[in-house]
């Protein structure tokens, strides 16, 4: 890669968005200069508490580990999470921009425009469909596609404007398109999931519009419940809902999906999923099962968001699967045995994670 092509990537990168993709993690906020992200770990120094900020719109960052004053760009930060290793930087780089599938138009918007939300052309999901078919092959069901809604995108993009204001055009053709709906009941964004297992990237996100990282999904659909199952990705929220139906002693749970093994979190706790959690609390909410997947960091990252949860005043509990695996990969009876069987946190059992695995 040329340098003039990976500047042209990296003007078109949203930093919080790599971070998302790449599974770093950090909250928001705002300082002096607008947007801030804060990240726990320093891939400089590795002091790992949140003492690191970066520009959300700028990609400009600094270090205040003790004696580290790190400075940061989109570039260098990436540069340092593979051990300063250009190759591996740049490698990173190209994977993220292919599986975004941004493709830039030659023409240049005469004015900066802000695009309101949009969703590329779709169709219904019907019977004898390609997307229909693969769809009953994994397991689920038509019930599944009028619940949440999903469509099917034949051949579609979606248009948006780069930080040069360079009109662009993102693809998701041979996807099921995923509405993402906030809890008033709106579409905020979506995600697309290829079909045909042979694109790079299995899901890919609308450049240009609100990351998922601050939304809840299905979170429209678990309004007024007063127990929720926390899963990762779309899929798994629908396997969790179909195996909670079928077990009586878990009628009424609600299940929703977080976009990674993550909750964000900004400083006030308002356009963000802690926040959005919060006015389920006080919609009637009482208890939250964290249900991600059997990997170790998968589990310590439950356990500290767990920890966070139970601050605000919810019971709070940590289910465990097999290793590796996710909801939609094992059986009802798997998903539903390990809800049953979550780890409650009490108060010592909360000192005693701190101290024993947190903390380390």
């Amino acid at each position: 890669m040329d340098t003039r092509e990976l500047n042209s990537q990296l003007e078109q990168m949203e930093i919080e968005d790599f971070l998302v993709w790449y599974g770093v993690d950090y909250k928001t906020g705002t300082g002096a200069s607008g947007p801030q992200l804060n990240v726990k770990e320093c891939p400089s120094c590795g002091g790992n508490s949140w003492k690191v900020y970066i520009g959300a719109e700028t990609g400009l960052g600094n270090c205040f580990h003790g004696d580290c004053e790190k400075t940061f760009n989109k570039y260098s930060f990436i540069k340092c999470l593979f051990n300063n290793s250009h190759k591996e930087a740049i490698k990173e780089i190209e994977k993220y921009s292919r599986e975004l599938g941004w493709r830039p138009k030659k023409k240049k918007a005469p004015k900066r425009q802000s695009v309101t939300f949009m969703m590329p052309e779709t169709e219904e999901i019907s019977r004898g469909g390609i997307a229909y078919d693969y769809l009953i092959r994994r397991g689920f069901s038509e019930d599944d596609i009028d619940y949440f809604g999903w469509k099917y995108c034949k051949e579609g993009s979606i248009i948006f404007f780069n930080e040069k204001n360079e009109q662009c055009e993102q693809w998701f053709s041979k996807r099921l398109i995923f509405p993402v709906i906030d809890l008033n009941g709106k579409i905020v964004t979506f995600q697309g999931r290829d079909i045909t297992d042979s694109a790079d990237k299995k899901y890919k996100f609308p450049a240009g519009q609100p990351g998922t990282a601050k939304f809840l999904y299905n979170g429209n659909n678990v309004i007024g419940k007063s127990h929720i199952i926390i899963c990762e990705g779309v899929m798994d929220v629908a396997a969790t809902r179909f195996s909670i139906d079928r077990s009586p002693e878990l009628e009424g749970c609600g299940v929703v999906g977080t976009f990674g093994k993550h909750l964000s979190k900004s400083k006030n706790n308002s356009d963000d999923q802690y926040g959005r959690i919060l006015k389920l609390k006080n919609l009637g909410l009482e208890k939250v099962t964290f249900l991600w997947d059997g990997e170790p960091k998968a589990i310590k990252s439950a356990i500290e968001h767990a920890i966070a949860l139970r601050g605000l005043g919810l019971n709070v509990s940590v289910a465990t699967l097999p290793m590796g695996k996710d909801p939609n990969e094992v059986s009802t009876s798997v998903v539903i045995k390990s809800i049953k069987n979550a780890v409650v946190l009490t108060p010592l059992l909360t000192i005693k994670l701190k101290m024993q695995f947190i903390n380390k």
